[in-house]
């Protein structure tokens, strides 16, 4: 009895695990469908991501995100968006989501995350940060 206690206890705490660390999260972020571009020649680029979720929660549906932009990796562990915060928005849309902060200059660095709400209102993980630098947007900046 005490073997198939222990057996029990292993598996309850391995499942556990399983759960805690396939948690939902926002994953392969894209902006204009490439990840980490080099080289974006529009100053407002649209951005995307899929959804990663555990096992048990195959049927989430997502109803709201929040996007951060910021001009550094730092301002974003931080949770700032110094160059965009778009807020909690609505919306059950992961792609074709149009960069609307501040206007973005030739050659500059932006670091952004996303987060997800579900259909219960329970927020996601923030997603790991991702990047993308600009390109010439100028003649005279070359």
């Amino acid at each position: 009895m005490k073997k198939i206690r222990i057996v029990f206890l292993l598996f309850v705490t391995a499942f556990l695990m399983n759960v805690q660390t396939n948690a939902t999260i926002p994953v392969q972020l894209r902006c204009n469908f490439w990840e980490n571009p080099l080289g974006v020649d529009v100053t407002n680029p649209v951005l995307g991501w899929t959804i990663k979720t555990a096992s048990i929660t195959r049927a989430m549906h997502q109803k709201a995100y929040r996007i951060l932009v910021s001009t550094s990796a730092e301002a974003l562990k931080n949770d700032k968006g110094n160059l965009w915060d778009s807020g909690k928005i609505i919306s059950d849309r992961m792609g074709q989501v149009v960069y609307s902060g501040l206007q973005l200059k030739s050659s500059q660095a932006c670091w952004w995350k996303v987060k997800i709400w579900d259909e219960k209102g329970k927020p996601s993980l923030w997603s790991e940060p991702s990047q993308w630098t600009m390109g010439v947007l100028n003649d005279t900046d070359w």
